[in-house]
């Protein structure tokens, strides 16, 4: 008796030991930030999770060869590179855009090249497991036909999705091939309208049909507005929507949600809160119509690229952003509900430009998401590959903020109408195949100072540099250059981990365009670019100033004037005479410069009217006339 409990006993350690391994097994998450590539540009635009726990991802170098590539990079969990390679067609313009590993460790890739049929051609690649072609396809006509996104089919296929210009009904037409394992075409098909249609997002359905997220030009003025293709298993139409708005909306991703509908991604510039460009979700029920709509955004520019289902029910949702962040733009992870409520939103990136273009959701329960960024690059613009956990966290410093929630009523679905057609050459493609080694970088090692923000103002004839740092460390102070020669120098503040304001006057400035360069440098010596602002000072407006319309009275359009010195926030806004808006004219962010916008009073009623001109704590009103 003792002899068994005490063998239960042990059988119960033991398996203690072994859950609490398996839990830190599972639950343990790599999370880094990293940048590859070499002394050019490179451009990562699809990524995939491996079986060996690492990762495959793509795009475009120009940094092996004299041409711009197709480039692949497999990595292991903690971002180290085991291969990486480029694939080089005749053409000089070619690209990855889509990436996914099968069930026996080879890859399937889609993406576009400029050697073909015409201008550039669809292109799918099979892969073995160190890059090396198995297969390779192109697909086209005589112009210009570019592959996005793929998945993997149920017999061990891939379907592929993007536009043509060399079949179908209108300009562009959405275009979906349908290959067998071993490169045999099943079938390819075109979608359209008889104006601009695109699509950039296929995904396999859990009723094992295909939906597709995209866009479509309804008026022939670039009226794009989202939609959703859903097709059965040989490509015919089952349903298709597109959605309301008045300006330009994209749909560029789509998931399928857990209640069986569907999530579209993209962005808004009909909706929101005064940007350029609004983050856009609309979640559907299954056949499309809709159950709520919401753009996410600030007073600059947001875009959404990419959602994915995480592991708590809720969705994430990534792309970049220059409202928020370190830099001109940052890549950024949303949190939201399963009613779009926000979460959380965190930006990654430096003191340039980082955008984030695709993202898996990874077996440890965080996230990969795989763009560009600039700041500390290689050269130029670097693959940027960011590992999360499951709360967003990169083990570099990010950045936490609160967007504006704009929800959108009466969002109505529309059948849209397509013309299907069924024309595609196809050929073996020719590529040099090429294993390079590509620069690797931590991107987030300390950086001496952390630029806040880099701008420019006019006064008379001097340029004034404004710059601000959110922290310093070792900072003796900034050089400024002007075409590379050196203007003057400005005393840093040390270390310090308060905002800093600084100021240069470039006085007597000519006309002409020029590159200011702002270097920081360290009291050891050491230098570091922080920026560039390439400024034209022949159209300079030396002072904030608002012109009266004209004509004036007018029926039913005139013409504002203004002018703005510095970069900032512009607002222009139309009062009635009790001091009601009526319309907002303007509302972005601008350069210096002078500007003029058409405003339209058809809907309007005879009578005096007010507009205003804000920017930057400065205001200025006049006064107008419609006469009927």
């Amino acid at each position: 008796m003792r002899t068994n409990k005490f063998l239960f006993k042990s059988f119960y350690f033991f398996l203690l030991i072994f859950l609490f391994s398996t839990y830190n097994l599972i639950f343990s998450q790599e999370i880094f930030e990293k940048t590859y590539g070499g002394s050019n540009f490179e451009l990562g635009y699809a990524v995939d999770n491996t079986l060996d726990n690492g990762f495959i991802y793509g795009g475009a170098s120009t940094s092996f060869t004299s041409s711009r590539d197709m480039f692949l990079i497999k990595l292991d969990s903690i971002g180290s590179i085991q291969w990486s390679k480029v694939y080089n067609s005749p053409g000089s313009f070619d690209c990855i855009c889509g990436v996914a590993q099968t069930s026996n460790e080879e890859y399937y890739v889609s993406g576009y090249i400029e050697a073909g049929f015409g201008i550039v051609d669809h292109i799918i690649m099979r892969l073995n497991q160190d890059g090396n072609i198995i297969w390779a396809k192109n697909f086209g006509g005589s112009q210009s036909d570019e592959l996005r996104r793929l998945s993997i089919t149920s017999d061990g296929g891939v379907i592929a999705v993007g536009y043509t210009n060399s079949y179908g009904a209108g300009t562009k037409d959405v275009q979906v091939l349908k290959l067998f394992s071993d490169g045999t075409l099943d079938w390819a098909k075109t979608y359209g309208t008889v104006y601009e249609d695109f699509n950039g997002s296929c995904k396999i359905t859990s009723d094992n049909n295909f939906v597709f997220g995209g866009a479509v030009d309804i008026t022939g003025g670039y009226g794009i507005r989202p939609t959703i293709i859903k097709l059965d298993t040989l490509g015919n139409v089952i349903w298709t929507k597109f959605y309301s708005g008045t300006i330009e909306d994209w749909g560029r991703d789509i998931i399928e949600t857990p209640d069986g509908g569907f999530l579209l991604a993209g962005d808004t510039r009909t909706y929101g809160y005064g940007g350029s460009q609004d983050i856009y979700l609309i979640k559907t029920d299954s056949i499309g119509n809709v159950e709520w709509a919401k753009a996410y955004g600030g007073i600059g520019s947001e875009a959404g690229r990419t959602a994915v289902n995480s592991y708590d029910g809720n969705y994430i949702v990534t792309g970049f952003t220059s409202s928020f962040g370190s830099g001109s733009y940052d890549a950024y992870l949303m949190k939201i509900d399963p009613n779009g409520n926000l979460m959380w939103f965190r930006t990654y990136g430096g003191y340039s430009s980082e955008y984030g273009y695709d993202m898996v959701k990874t077996p440890d329960l965080g996230f990969a998401v795989i763009g560009q960024r600039s700041s500390n690059s290689l050269g130029g613009y670097d693959f940027y590959f960011i590992k999360t956990d499951s709360v967003g966290s990169s083990n570099c410093e990010f950045q936490t903020f609160t967007p504006n929630v704009f929800s959108i009523s009466n969002l109505q679905a529309n059948n849209l109408n397509l013309a299907v057609q069924s024309n595609i050459v196809e050929m073996n493609t020719p590529l040099t195949v090429l294993t390079v080694i590509s620069g690797e970088n931590t991107s987030c090692s300390d950086i001496p100072v952390e630029l806040k923000s880099f701008n420019y103002k006019f006064e008379s004839s001097d340029v004034i540099l404004t710059w601000s740092t959110a922290s310093e460390i070792n900072n003796m102070g900034f050089k400024i250059l002007r075409d590379n020669v050196e203007l003057g120098f400005v005393a840093g503040s040390g270390t310090t981990t308060e905002q800093k304001n600084y100021v240069y006057r470039d006085e007597n400035v000519t006309t002409g365009l020029y590159n200011y360069s702002l270097i920081q440098i360290d009291y050891d010596g050491t230098t570091e670019k922080l920026g560039d602002l390439e400024i034209n000072v022949e159209n300079r407006p030396d002072q904030f100033q608002l012109e009266q319309n004209y004509p004036n009275p007018f029926n039913p359009s005139t013409t504002i004037r203004y002018s703005i010195p510095e970069y900032g926030l512009v607002n222009l806004i139309i009062y009635n005479s009790i001091g009601e808006e009526v319309n907002l004219l303007v509302s972005k962010v601008q350069e210096p410069g002078f500007y003029q916008v058409t405003f339209d009073a058809s809907n309007l009623t005879s009578g005096i009217y007010f507009y205003k001109l804000i920017s930057n704590n400065k205001t200025e009103i006049k006064k107008m006339m419609i006469l009927k």
